[in-house]
C-alpha cells in the first residue's frame, strides 16, 4: 500500500498533475497551516483568508502546467503563490482596477502565479521549517527601516509607489532601500558577499519583482525581459525569492479549521466537472513532460480513510445509458371484506390526521417560543456588551477628560527620532495646571532595567520631567510636574531611553521629539 506521507513534494506535484486527488489531500495536509497562517497575517481577516486557502489548491489543481519541476522549489512556489493572492485580494477590497485587456485567467497567469528563477535552488517544506533560526537572525541584523519598507512592500502589498507616497520620499530612494534590505537579508542568509551597488537600476528591478512590490506597468515590463531572454544575473533572482519566501516559517502558526479540508475536496470536484463538461479548459493538455498526461476522468474525492495502492490511476467514466435503475414490486392490496372494516380504516385514518395536526400546532408553538427565547437572548448579550464598551470606554479615557478639564491645555505633535523612526506621539501640556499628559504609538518595548525619560529644552537648558515604563493596555501617561515658563521662545520636548530612572541629563538614543506649535484653550474645547 502506498504511503502519500513518505512523498516528497515534487513526487506528490507529479502526481497532482495526473489529477490524483490523494496528492492534492497530502499537500494540504502538508501545507495549509503555514499557507493560513501567511494568508491571515496579510489579510487579517479568517474568513477572508479560508476562502484564498481554498483558491490556492483550486489553482494548484488547475495548474501545475505553470509549475517549473525542474527547479524543485515546490516551497516558494507555493509561499509565492498564496502570498500573491491574498495581496491581490487586498487590493481589490480597495477597488484597484484590473487589467481589463485579459480574461481571468490571463490576467492570473500574468500576474498573480509565481514565476520563479530557472536557476533557483530546489527547497521543500522541511528544509524551510528547518531554517526558522536563522531567518529571524537574519531578519534582526536588518536595520529598523529596512525590516520596515520588506514587511510593508512583502505582507502589506504595497507597491513601490505606495510607499513613497505614504512615506513621502522619492520612488528611487524607496527602490534603493527595498533592494538594499532583501540584498541584506539573502547576504545574513546565504553569507554571500556580492554588493548590490554594481549595475543599481538591473537590481533595484531584480529585488522589486522578487519581493512582488512593482506595479502593473513594471511587472508586466520585468516579466516580458525576462522571458524574451533578456540579461539577468545567474541565479541572482532565484536567491532573493527564495530569502524573501523565507519570511513566513517566523509567523506564529494558525491551523485552519478541519472542515476546510472538505470544503476543498467540494470545490475540486466541482471544478473536475466543469474541465469533463468543458467549460474550463484541460491545461494539462499542453504539458509537454516526458509522461504526458492522459486526458481526464472523473474522479472522487478522497476522505481521511485509508488510501488504494494506486491511487491515480484513471477511472471509467459513468455512461448516462449505465446508471442503475430502480425495479418496483407492487403488492396487490385486497379489498376490506365487509363495511365494518372500511369503517374501522376510516376513523383510525381520521384519529391519525387528528394527530398530526395537534402534534403540529404543538411544534409550532414551541418553535415560536424558541425563537423569542433566543431573540432575547440575543438582545442581552448585545445589551452586555455595549454595557462592557462603554465601561472600557470610560476607564481608558476618563484620564484624557480629566485632563481636559485644565486651562490653556497646549499640543505637542511627536514625530519617531533615530531609535524609532516609525513611532509617534502627542503631549498635551498646561503650563497654568502645571501638569502633561502622554499619548504615544508604536514605541518598543523596553528591556527590564531600562526607562524611557522626558525632556524639555528652554533657554539652552535640559530638564529632566519624567521617566516612565508602557505598561500593558496603557493608553495615557500622566506627567505630573511641569514647571511654568514662558511661552515666548520655540520649546523643544524629546523622549530618550536610558539606563535607569530619573538621570540628570540624556544620554541615550532619541525615540521621539516635537516642538510646542499650538494651543486649545476652553473656548475651542467647546466647539
Amino acid at each position: 500500500m502506498q504511503n502519500y506521507k513518505d512523498l516528497s513534494d515534487i513526487e506528490l506535484f507529479i502526481k497532482i498533475e495526473k489529477y490524483d486527488p490523494y496528492a492534492i489531500e497530502e499537500l494540504y495536509l502538508r501545507y495549509s497551516a503555514i499557507l493560513f497562517s501567511l494568508i491571515t497575517r496579510i489579510v487579517n481577516d479568517a474568513h477572508s483568508a479560508e476562502e484564498i486557502l481554498i483558491d490556492v489548491f483550486v489553482t494548484v489543481w488547475r495548474k501545475t502546467d505553470l509549475f517549473n519541476f525542474d527547479t524543485g522549489n515546490t516551497y516558494t512556489w507555493l509561499i509565492t503563490l498564496a502570498r500573491n493572492k491574498a495581496v491581490e485580494f487586498n487590493r481589490n477590497e480597495h477597488s484597484e482596477e484590473v487589467d481589463k485587456s485579459l480574461d481571468k485567467d490571463e490576467y492570473e497567469d500574468f500576474y498573480i502565479m509565481p514565476d520563479l528563477d530557472d536557476d533557483i535552488e530546489p527547497l521543500n517544506l522541511s528544509s524551510a521549517l528547518k531554517r526558522e533560526s536563522s531567518v529571524k537572525e537574519a531578519i534582526q541584523k536588518l536595520t529598523e527601516a529596512q525590516k520596515y519598507v520588506l514587511f510593508l512592500s512583502y505582507y502589506d502589498g504595497f507597491t513601490v509607489n505606495d510607499i513613497s507616497v505614504k512615506l513621502n520620499i522619492p520612488i528611487g530612494t524607496i527602490r534603493s532601500k527595498i533592494m538594499m534590505s532583501l540584498f541584506n537579508l539573502r547576504d545574513n542568509l546565504f553569507s554571500t558577499a556580492e554588493e548590490a551597488a554594481k549595475d543599481n537600476d538591473l537590481n533595484e528591478m531584480i529585488a522589486a519583482y522578487a519581493v512582488g512590490c512593482m506595479d502593473k506597468e513594471n511587472h508586466s515590463y520585468f516579466k516580458k525581459h525576462k522571458l524574451t531572454g533578456g540579461y539577468l544575473p545567474k541565479g541572482k533572482l532565484g536567491q532573493l525569492q527564495t530569502a524573501i519566501s523565507l519570511l513566513p516559517v517566523t509567523l506564529k502558526i494558525i491551523v485552519p479549521p478541519e472542515e476546510l479540508k472538505d470544503s476543498l475536496g467540494n470545490n475540486l470536484l466541482d471544478i473536475h466537472k466543469k474541465i469533463l463538461e468543458g467549460a474550463l479548459p484541460d491545461r494539462r493538455k499542453i504539458l509537454k513532460r516526458e509522461e504526458p498526461v492522459k486526458d481526464i476522468q472523473p474522479i472522487q474525492m478522497p476522505t481521511m480513510a485509508e488510501k488504494p495502492e494506486n491511487a491515480s490511476v484513471e477511472l471509467s467514466p459513468i455512461e448516462e445509458d449505465e446508471e442503475p435503475q430502480l425495479e418496483l414490486e407492487h403488492e396487490k392490496i385486497e379489498e376490506p371484506k365487509n363495511s365494518l372494516s372500511k369503517l374501522f380504516w376510516f376513523f383510525n385514518f381520521i384519529l391519525l390526521a387528528g394527530l398530526i395536526y395537534f402534534s403540529y400546532l404543538i411544534s409550532d408553538e414551541t418553535l415560536q417560543l424558541n425563537n423569542k427565547v433566543e431573540s432575547m437572548k440575543h438582545q442581552l448579550a448585545k445589551i452586555d456588551l455595549e454595557t462592557s464598551t462603554a465601561k472600557t470606554f470610560i476607564s481608558e479615557y476618563m484620564e484624557f477628560i480629566n485632563f481636559f478639564n485644565n486651562p490653556n491645555i497646549k499640543i505637542v505633535h511627536l514625530i519617531g527620532g533615530k531609535g524609532s523612526p516609525n513611532s509617534s506621539g502627542r503631549l498635551f501640556v498646561s503650563f497654568d495646571a502645571g501638569e502633561g499628559l502622554l499619548d504615544v504609538n508604536k514605541l518598543p518595548a523596553l528591556e527590564k532595567d531600562k526607562f524611557y525619560s522626558l525632556w524639555m529644552f528652554n533657554n539652552n537648558v535640559e530638564i529632566p520631567l519624567y521617566s516612565f515604563k508602557i505598561t500593558q493596555g496603557q493608553k495615557y501617561i500622566k506627567i505630573p510636574q511641569i514647571p511654568h515658563i514662558s511661552t515666548d521662545k520655540v520649546i523643544l520636548f524629546r523622549i530618550t531611553k536610558e539606563e535607569k530612572a530619573d538621570v540628570d541629563k540624556p544620554w541615550g538614543k532619541t525615540y521621539l521629539f516635537g516642538a510646542l506649535t499650538e494651543t486649545l484653550d476652553k473656548n475651542q474645547k467647546r466647539k
